[in-house]
């Protein structure tokens, strides 16, 4: 006669931790349910905690109700070449990093296939990233993106105060400059 099994006991704050920590990328509820054999009402208590954990900056939730280690990165992300390391390797921060600490590693990985002109200090990528045991990251470039313009040519607005806008003449470049009264020098 089968009887029904025993409930699983419910996993401790640093079990969970243990398994988004070893996860390849952010999970969701239903995958730490499913690891833990969490069913029914347990559930109830595991949102719970993930709410805590969340509370105490222990997890991060992350778009689409997924829970990651704090301060780790998408898998892919848009990067900024910052220049290289002393072995050669090329190096790129995430471009959209508004963390205080210091952002992780991210060596840029050679595809094989040489991206022409190569890509230097300042250039833009889309990349996926992969994450390395030693808390750095492995980026493969999916494509170079659009780099953000060293010259602006366009018309000289007044905005009051002093200060100017430049409105770019180049039409793919949509955004205004503004132009402090200290940068004015004697453009009129």
């Amino acid at each position: 006669m089968g009887g029904r099994k025993g409930r699983a006991p419910l996993p401790t704050k640093a079990e969970i931790r243990e398994f988004i920590r070893d996860s390849a990328g952010p999970v969701g509820k239903r995958e730490i349910a499913r690891a833990f054999q969490i069913t029914g009402s347990q559930r109830i208590a595991l949102k719970a905690m993930l709410k805590e954990l969340a509370a105490e900056g222990a997890l991060e939730r992350r778009q689409g109700r997924r829970y990651a280690r704090p301060g780790t990165l998408p898998a892919v992300a848009v990067l900024e070449v910052s220049g290289t390391d002393l072995d050669g390797e090329l190096l790129a921060r995430p471009a959209a990093w508004t963390e205080e600490a210091e952002p992780p590693h991210i060596y840029v990985a050679d595809r094989g296939e040489h991206l022409e002109p190569a890509l230097e200090a300042g250039d833009r990528v889309l990349a996926r990233l992969r994450h390395l045991p030693d808390d750095t990251y492995e980026a493969r470039v999916i494509r170079r993106l659009a780099r953000r313009p060293r010259r602006v040519v366009g018309v000289l607005r007044p905005a009051g105060a002093g200060a100017a806008r430049i409105e770019p003449t180049n039409r793919r470049e949509r955004a205004e400059l503004v132009v402090g009264p200290r940068d004015m020098g004697d453009a009129r």
